[in-house]
C-alpha cells in the first residue's frame, strides 16, 4: 500500500534504521505485515535481494533514478549489485510513455529559447578553422553584439590582436611537484579542537621543499597548507574509507521486517516486569531504569533485587505478582527447568500463567525448543501474548547496552518491546514463529563453545611445547582469526593460568556447557552429526566436574591438563 507520494509498482530506494539505502518496490503489504501507528505518511516497500517487507516513512524513500548516483557509489557486495540489477531490469522493461502535444513547448516558448541562445553566442569569427592570408576585413556587429564584445587590450603593433592569438602557443600545464605532494601527505592532519599548522609554524621539511620548488618552478603558486585544504583532504580520505568498506545489507531472513518509526516516543504509561536478576538480568534492568521505564522485579534470591530497588524498581514476592502488576514481563533465568517453574509454578507458588490473560510475556532465557513451544501454547491458551527474545552477548555487552536480541513469536508484542530492546541492546531481529530464535541462538552458542575449546587446547599445547602464549595471541591478532572473543578469552587464559580465581564470570562455564548439550540434542532430532561439538562438550563437562562451572567459560582451559 502506498501513500499519496508513491504508487504501487514504483521502483525506489528505501532506508531502514541501521542499514544503508537499498533498492526495492512499492507494494501492497501482506496480511502479516501490520502498519505501525505513525503521524507521518508511510509506504510499504519490498526490498530486492533480501526479499523483506517494511513500512517506511516517506521521508526515508526516494525514486530509484533520483538516488541512483549517490547510493551506487559505495561497494556493498554481490547482494547489493543483484538488487540494483533487478531494479534496473524492471525499469527498462516498462513501456516508455507516448509523447503528446501537451508535452511539447509552445511557439512562443521556442522563440524565447532561440532569442536567448542568440544573445549569448560570441560575435567573433572562428579564424582557427580558415586559412589566414592578407588583411582581415572588419566584422560588422550590431549594437547588442558590440556590448557583448570584450574590449581588446592595448595594441603592441599595427597588426590586429587576432594575429597574436593565432601565433601564440598555449603554455603547457606544469606538473605538480612530486616533492610538494609528498610533503603535504606527511604534513599533520587537522584535528578538531587543535590548532592547525600555518606558515609561521611549519616544519623545516616543508619550508625546504617549498624553497626548492620556487627555484625550480618560478611560476608555481606554492601556498601554505591552510586549514581549509587540510580539512578537505581529511574529508576526501573519509569518503574513500567509507566507499571501500562493505556495508551490511538488510538481514535476508526471508521473513517480513518490522520497523518502528523514530518519531514515536517511549510509552510513559506502560509498566514492565523483570524476572531473574543474575549477571545478565541485573545489568538489563539497570539500563531499563536509566532509560526511564517503570520496572517491577523478582528474583529467587531476594537479595539480588536490592541494587535495582535502590535505583527505583519495585520488588514483588512472586512471579505471579509481577505479571499481575505489569503490562509486559521479561524473564532471564538459568535453564529450561527454571523457566518452567516461573511459568507453571513450583513448591506451591502460582506461576505467571495464572495471571497472564491480557498480558505479554517475553522469555530471554536459553532453553530447548520444546520448552519454548510448551510455554507459548500455555500462555496463548490463557489469552496472553508470548515472545522469545533470546539474548546474545555476555556481561560486558549487557553493561554497555551492546546486546543482540533474537526474537520470534507474537509480532505485536515484539513491536511493543522495541523501546526496551533499544534501552538494553544495539539490535533486535525478528525471526518469525516461536522456536526460530531458540534454534538460532543454540547454533551461535555452539560455534562459540567449539571456538573456545579449540583456543584452550591450542594455548595448552603452546605451553607444553615451550611456545610463549603471549606470542601466540599476538600472531592471532594479526591473522584472519582476530576477533574480540579470541582476544578477550585468550587474555583471560594467559592471566589466569596460575590463579584459581582469575576467571571472573562474563558468561558462566556451566551455561556454555548447557548450550552445547542443547545443540547436540537438536542435532539428534534432525539426524545431524556434531562430532566437534560433542568433543567440546566433554571438555566443558570435565571443567564443571573440576569445580569451574561458576567461573567464566574461558576456565575450560583448566580442563585441558591431565
Amino acid at each position: 500500500m502506498a501513500s499519496e507520494m508513491y504508487k504501487v509498482g514504483d521502483i525506489v530506494w528505501g532506508k531502514m534504521k541501521g542499514f544503508p539505502a537499498w533498492p526495492g518496490k512499492v507494494v501492497i503489504p501482506p496480511k502479516d505485515v501490520k502498519k505501525p501507528a505513525a503521524k507521518k505518511p508511510m509506504t510499504c516497500v519490498f526490498f530486492f535481494g533480501s526479499e523483506n517487507y517494511a513500512w517506511l516513512v516517506d521521508d526515508l524513500i526516494q525514486p530509484y533514478e533520483k538516488g541512483k548516483t549517490p547510493n551506487k557509489k559505495s561497494n556493498r557486495g554481490a547482494s547489493f549489485r543483484e538488487a540494483c540489477e533487478t531494479a534496473e531490469e524492471l525499469l527498462s522493461a516498462r513501456p516508455k510513455p507516448a509523447v503528446t502535444t501537451a508535452d511539447l513547448p509552445s511557439i512562443d516558448e521556442e522563440l524565447d529559447l532561440i532569442t536567448t541562445v542568440k544573445k549569448i553566442i560570441s560575435p567573433s569569427r572562428d579564424y582557427s578553422r580558415t586559412p589566414f592570408s592578407g588583411k582581415i576585413a572588419p566584422v560588422e556587429m550590431s549594437k547588442d553584439e558590440q556590448q557583448l564584445e570584450p574590449k581588446p587590450a592595448a595594441k603592441q603593433n599595427s597588426k590586429p590582436h587576432i594575429h597574436a592569438t593565432l601565433n601564440k602557443k598555449k603554455p603547457e600545464p606544469q606538473a605538480r611537484p612530486i616533492a610538494l605532494e609528498r610533503a603535504k601527505r606527511e604534513a599533520p592532519r587537522r584535528i578538531p579542537g587543535h590548532r592547525t599548522s600555518t606558515s609561521s609554524d611549519e616544519g623545516p621539511a616543508i619550508k625546504k621543499v617549498k624553497k626548492e620548488v620556487k627555484q625550480e618552478f618560478p611560476m608555481s603558486n606554492v601556498t601554505t597548507l591552510s586549514p581549509e585544504h587540510e580539512s578537505t583532504d581529511m574529508t576526501l580520505l573519509k569518503d574513500r574509507l567509507s566507499e571501500s568498506t562493505p556495508e551490511t545489507p538488510p538481514p535476508s531472513t526471508g521473513l517480513p521486517a518490522y520497523v518502528v518509526p523514530d518519531e514515536v516516543g517511549i510509552p510513559g504509561t506502560m509498566r514492565f516486569g523483570f524476572l531473574g536478576l543474575g549477571i545478565m538480568g541485573g545489568n538489563m534492568v539497570k539500563n531499563l531504569l536509566r532509560s526511564g521505564h517503570k520496572v517491577t522485579v523478582w528474583n529467587r534470591t531476594h537479595s539480588k533485587c536490592e541494587a535495582a530497588v535502590a535505583s527505583g524498581a519495585v520488588q514483588k514476592d512472586s512471579p505471579a505478582d509481577v505479571i499481575a502488576a505489569c503490562d509486559i514481563t521479561f524473564a532471564c533465568v538459568s535453564d529450561s527447568q527454571a523457566i518452567r517453574d516461573v511459568v507453571f509454578g513450583s513448591n506451591g507458588d502460582n506461576g505467571i500463567v495464572s495471571n497472564v490473560t491480557g498480558k505479554g510475556f517475553v522469555n530471554m532465557s536459553v532453553v530447548d525448543t520444546d520448552t519454548s513451544l510448551d510455554i507459548s501454547e500455555a500462555i496463548t491458551a490463557k489469552g496472553g501474548r508470548f515472545l522469545e527474545a533470546v539474548v546474545t552477548g555476555s556481561r560486558v555487552q549487557a553493561e554497555q547496552k551492546q546486546l543482540i536480541f533474537l526474537a520470534s513469536g507474537d509480532r505485536t508484542l515484539f513491536a511493543d518491546c522495541e523501546f526496551c530492546f533499544r534501552a538494553m541492546g544495539k539490535r533486535s531481529i525478528y525471526l518469525g514463529d516461536v522456536g526460530n530464535a531458540t534454534r538460532m541462538n543454540i547454533v551461535i552458542d555452539m560455534i562459540m563453545g567449539t571456538m573456545i575449546a579449540g583456543l584452550s587446547e591450542g594455548m595448552a599445547l603452546a605451553e607444553k611445547c615451550g611456545v610463549n602464549q603471549n606470542d601466540v595471541l599476538e600472531i592471532l591478532e594479526m591473522s584472519s582469526m582476530n576477533c574480540s572473543l579470541i582476544r578477550q578469552k585468550g587474555k583471560s587464559i594467559v592471566e589466569g593460568a596460575d590463579q584459581e580465581d582469575a576467571f571472573q564470570p562474563h558468561f558462566p562455564l556451566k551455561h556454555q556447557q548447557k548450550d552445547l548439550r542443547l545443540a547436540i540434542a537438536m542435532g539428534d532430532q534432525v539426524d545431524q552429526p556434531l562430532p566437534v561439538t560433542a568433543a567440546s562438550n566433554e571438555l566443558f563437562k570435565r571443567a564443571r566436574s573440576l569445580g569451574y562451572g561458576d567461573q567464566d567459560m574461558a576456565a575450560v582451559y583448566k580442563a585441558t591438563f591431565l
